[in-house]
């Protein structure tokens, strides 16, 4: 796991008073239900990555040890309700059903404490059939949940028993602070490795080279070429996820980058397509 000076995190108050909660939880669970096992919070993906860069975020995704994000969560609210940080009417989670066509692989909490939006869900790791993104999905070590994730500037994590930033993939905080004046975009596995289990990943890796204006690594280029990879991008994902990239890209301060990067990967036609079904047959004579 690499660390790199000057990789700190500064809390604002409101997340230094809920990460206490959260460790002051995690405690309490150990001492009183003995019956669960140990579980260790952390803090992953996104708000990492935008407090690194100084942004501001009112966002988490708690990745979680040895529980399911649901478990972790009833228990949490129980818990803030004993010490009147919450009302026991606002005690109950919202539930995100899993939905692997919208890439939501596994059940998620989600519940709005002290005015941040916070998703509950294990750390995992995940294995795919050849012929679907949709993975099998297993508890996983931070390692596994870091080298499964789209991007390495993507998969760092705050641990907030120690308070300091896990990049388990050694490249993460170079990639993000230390590559240039730019984020460098790359996968935490070789890209073709990662393109072939969820195509998506090529064009998020689109949109966060715009939002950045990052520099992207050479073996995106060369997935983009694969063969494998671009029937996977029109067979294996859902019009309506591939419209939503596109939506972001277009939303983001430079849309025109992300055309440029779609033109120079020659991927145009396998994102813009009338499918099939739509396409006017040719009339009789």
């Amino acid at each position: 796991m690499e660390t790199i000076q000057g990789a700190h995190i500064e809390l604002s108050k409101t997340e230094n008073e809920l990460v206490q909660h959260l460790k002051q939880f995690c405690e309490h669970l150990r001492k009183s239900r003995p019956d669960l096992p140990s579980c260790e919070c952390r803090i992953a993906g996104g708000w990492v990555r935008d407090k690194l860069l100084g942004s501001t975020t009112t966002d988490m995704d708690v990745s979680l040890s040895s529980l399911t994000g649901l478990t972790f969560a009833t228990l949490f609210l129980e818990y803030l309700t004993s010490i009147g940080v919450i009302s026991r009417c606002d005690s109950e989670p919202h539930i995100i059903a899993a939905n692997p066509a919208k890439s939501k692989a596994l059940e998620t909490a989600r519940k709005n404490i002290l005015g941040i939006e916070l998703d509950f869900v294990q750390l995992r790791t995940e294995s795919y059939d050849e012929d679907s993104r949709i993975p099998e999905v297993t508890f996983g070590t931070p390692f596994q949940d870091a080298m499964r994730r789209d991007l390495t500037i993507n998969s760092l994590f705050y641990n907030i028993h120690d308070c300091c930033v896990e990049d388990h993939t050694g490249l993460g905080l170079h990639d993000l602070l230390r590559h240039s004046e730019r984020p460098f975009i790359r996968t935490p596995l070789h890209a073709e490795v990662t393109f072939r289990d969820d195509p998506l990943r090529l064009l998020r890796s689109i949109r966060f080279a715009s939002r950045f204006e990052g520099t992207v690594h050479d073996e995106i280029f060369a997935a983009a070429r694969n063969t494998t990879i671009r029937e996977a991008l029109m067979t294996k994902i859902s019009r309506e996820r591939v419209g939503s990239e596109v939506i972001k890209m277009l939303q983001a301060p430079d849309p025109v980058y992300s055309m440029r990067m779609i033109h120079r990967m020659d991927i145009y036609s396998l994102i813009f397509y009338a499918p099939a079904v739509h396409q006017k047959k040719p009339s009789a004579t």
